[in-house]
């Protein structure tokens, strides 16, 4: 992805729409993620359409140097589901801003809003999550701030967007209201060591009882009361524990994600992914009949059928072979599957449509005769 050069010198220090940063134009203020405020600009070009993503840092949160840093770190992995920046450069007063590609589509939690999703979308979202996460993980980079607003479900898969930025454990009531079902309860208990890597696991566990259920993970009343109180719940709680009716290797990936210790909280995404990777449907089992196994015969399916020729093979040598793919029959034409999967349960025995089709050929001689004499039985 090509680079763009950013300079915040001619600048002022206030940001509104129209305002120039670089070379980008600001247009909406799509508002607080964490630690920066989220535009969406537009290239400062000619006749350019290129639709721009800007973070800006809150103050005191990070520099330019060690931001363009990290940002070079997430470009060098080059995962899809990792929003990578483009830039960095920093508006007058020091404060550093980001420059990415725009995504659309709903986010996580708009989705998790919306209801519980199917638990083989759950799958699917959540490992390509795992994956993106366990790669920055195994280069030194965490997110540590992830929530659901954080994921940006596109046409082709899911996007994390944040990652690169400070480390923002939101440990104040204040800091809590956007994403406080994700925080770890290390980041409340006093002395406790904010890990980025363990606190995104812990993350991903939540935001995925919270896809499967629908519901948040800590619902909490507005204002530090109702966040002071999720946090006692948090602390208390060993570990999420979903419905009854949730897929057991989901419940258990949920449960030993979201383990209340950090120090218990065992689990690497790479190992989430790998077991999300095993509830995948099942690949296509090849099964192979003989003719005495299947009662079938060579002559039944001539070599010079279209239809036939890609599923059998004759020759002075081989035995006779049909070969199916379960459990997706329906792929191969219909006369066959229905031939195979008959004879497979009539080893031994004529096949109903055999004998349906040997019926059927003993009566066309009848049925010639019956339109030859129909116009004389008329007459007389």
């Amino acid at each position: 992805m090509v680079g763009i050069e950013l300079d915040g010198r001619r600048e002022g220090a206030e940001l509104v729409v129209g305002r120039r940063l670089g070379p980008v134009v600001l247009e909406l203020c799509s508002g607080i993620q964490g630690p920066v405020q989220v535009w969406r600009g537009r290239r400062w070009e000619p006749g350019s359409r290129e639709v721009l993503r800007v973070e800006v840092l809150r103050s005191g949160d990070g520099d330019a140097r060690s931001l363009r840093a990290e940002a070079a770190r997430v470009r060098a992995l080059g995962h899809r589901a990792l929003l990578a920046p483009r830039g960095v450069g920093s508006v007058p007063g020091g404060r550093p801003y980001r420059v990415l590609p725009w995504i659309d589509g709903p986010t996580l939690a708009d989705a998790r809003r919306a209801g519980p999703l199917d638990p083989e979308d759950v799958r699917r979202v959540f490992r390509e999550l795992a994956d993106a996460l366990a790669q920055a993980h195994a280069h030194g980079l965490g997110h540590g701030a992830l929530t659901g607003e954080c994921v940006v479900l596109c046409d082709d898969g899911p996007v994390i967007t944040g990652l690169g930025l400070p480390a923002c454990p939101r440990t104040t009531p204040r800091q809590l209201a956007p994403g406080a079902s994700c925080v770890p309860p290390e980041a409340f208990r006093l002395g406790g060591h904010f890990e980025p890597v363990r606190a995104d696991v812990y993350a991903l566990g939540v935001l995925m009882y919270e896809a499967i259920t629908g519901a948040p993970a800590f619902a909490s009343e507005e204002g530090p009361a109702g966040a002071l109180g999720l946090v006692e719940r948090k602390l208390e709680t060993w570990a999420l524990v979903c419905p009854n009716d949730t897929p057991p290797e989901l419940a258990d990936l949920v449960r030993a994600c979201t383990v209340s210790r950090a120090e218990e909280r065992t689990i690497g995404l790479a190992e989430v992914r790998d077991r999300l990777d095993g509830l995948r449907p099942s690949a296509p089992v090849v099964r192979t009949w003989t003719p005495e196994e299947a009662g079938l015969a060579p002559e039944d399916f001539p070599v010079q059928s279209p239809v036939a020729q890609p599923l059998h093979t004759v020759n002075a040598e081989a035995p006779f072979s049909l070969h199916l793919l379960l459990p997706e029959p329906e792929d191969l034409p219909y006369a066959v599957v229905v031939e195979a999967l008959e004879t497979e349960a009539e080893v031994g025995r004529p096949s109903p449509v055999r004998v349906l089709g040997a019926v059927a050929l003993a009566c066309v001689p009848a049925l010639v005769v019956l339109a030859l004499t129909w116009p004389g039985l008329l007459g007389s």
